[in-house]
């Protein structure tokens, strides 16, 4: 991946833009104006496979939201269409219930007690914040960002109250030596727990990890309390955590639709001020990417106004992304992660150069860490843990050669 790729791919692929994608779209955000509610009833007259345009809403995460607009302008949806998408709506609202209360219980019994300083990250509070209900809003985990020496008090408090350190999500593989608790600590910037109601929380040592730029960020803002159930959670003030949104779901390629409901909730609430949101991006070497962000919900509001080619624009750009990943799956991600800058930027556009930069150094720093599953193909007691670093010292040396050498290959084939 030490190829600077950029989105050539992406300008040249064929998406379908037709009246499905279009109120898809349309329908992915908390609330329609008449104006948009007219337009989807008109689309919605279109559509002829409901059962396939639910599961594509399902699978992207929007049922309740598509399902909500969908009743309020009296779309002709099958009765049987109808009665699934409502089990779903309900699901989704019991799993935010069991999520909230496990949040909470998590709030009370590691957070508070140890006077950690906290941030929750998109997730329940987000919803309770800017779409003003938990329960539409898809969450399969919960997020929090816990800050310098009260990472590891919380980490322990919620060891002893009986959640389990989960090593490898993929291969289900719990932390059960101390040696396996140890690597965990050292090595990983995100700790996955799992509560004894099988909640999993994400607990974040850093915020994000591939530009480093919200290290630091406590002393830099004022956290927004959003209460819910009387229980007050600290989240970042909204310019900040747009800008932290906006970076995370371009990273996953907007494989996700209630991604951009979540923009387009933020963007909508009357506290959001658009250019202080943008001058905060342009501080912090990201105002590309939050300006295309801005510009594909302008677009994804009226789908009639969409541009022949979407490519056009770097807003255009991501709204394809969004529309390609309609029928993906995992191997659309990997496939995404392939042609993309370091795996996770559609192009050098989305950052400053001097943000690119760094972005390229955190990715070698994070090539030749430890990782798990090199751990647990070989596992080596804490003073040997510097062989897996000259292992991925030589590998990463062994991609860059290859690289140099497929290069020179393709130069000379021209």
């Amino acid at each position: 991946m030490l190829r600077m790729r950029e989105s050539d791919w992406l300008d040249k692929a064929e998406v379908e833009t037709d009246t499905v994608s279009q109120l898809i779209i349309l329908l992915a955000r908390p609330h329609l104006t008449d104006a948009q509610a007219n337009l989807a009833k008109e689309l919605a007259s279109t559509i002829q496979d409901w059962d396939g345009f639910v599961k594509t809403c399902s699978e992207r995460f929007i049922v309740p939201l598509a399902m909500k607009h969908l009743q309020a302008i009296k779309a002709d949806v099958p009765a049987h269409v109808v009665a699934q998408a409502r089990n779903s709506t309900f699901q989704v609202a019991s799993d935010s219930l069991r999520l909230l209360a496990a949040q909470q219980k998590f709030h009370k019994t590691c957070i508070e007690p140890v006077n950690a300083s906290h941030l929750y990250l998109k997730g329940l509070t987000l919803a309770a914040q800017y779409y003003g209900q938990v329960g539409v809003r898809r969450c399969r985990d919960i997020d929090v960002f816990v800050e310098g020496s009260g990472y590891d008090l919380v980490l322990q408090r919620a060891l002893d109250q009986g959640y389990r350190l989960l090593l490898s999500p993929t291969l289900w593989k719990f932390a059960e030596t101390p040696d396996e608790f140890d690597f965990a600590r050292r090595f990983q910037d995100v700790i996955s727990l799992i509560t004894p109601d099988h909640v999993h929380i994400e607990l974040h040592r850093r915020i994000e990890t591939a530009t480093g730029i919200f290290d630091g960020i406590m002393p830099k803002i004022e956290p927004d309390p959003v209460v819910i159930n009387n229980v007050t959670y600290l989240t970042m003030p909204l310019p900040w955590l747009f800008n932290y949104v906006v970076l995370h779901h371009s990273r996953h390629f907007w494989s996700h639709l209630h991604w951009l409901a979540d923009m387009d909730a933020m963007a909508s609430h009357p506290r959001f001020d658009r250019e202080a949101t943008l001058a905060l991006a342009r501080e912090l070497g990201i105002e590309a990417t939050v300006a295309a962000a801005l510009d594909m919900n302008s677009l994804s509001k009226n789908p009639k106004s969409w541009p022949k080619d979407l490519s056009s624009t770097n807003g255009g750009r991501f709204l394809k992304l969004a529309i390609f990943n309609l029928t993906g799956d995992d191997e659309t991600e990997h496939f995404l992660q392939s042609e993309a800058v370091m795996g996770q930027f559609m192009g050098n556009w989305q950052l400053s150069p001097k943000l690119m930069q760094t972005a390229w150094k955190r990715w070698i720093q994070r090539s030749v860490k430890p990782h798990v599953a090199q751990w647990q193909a070989s596992p080596k007691p804490p003073s040997l843990y510097w062989i897996y670093q000259v292992e991925n010292v030589l590998r990463l040396i062994g991609t860059v050669l290859l690289s140099l050498v497929l290069g020179v290959q393709t130069s000379n084939k021209r």
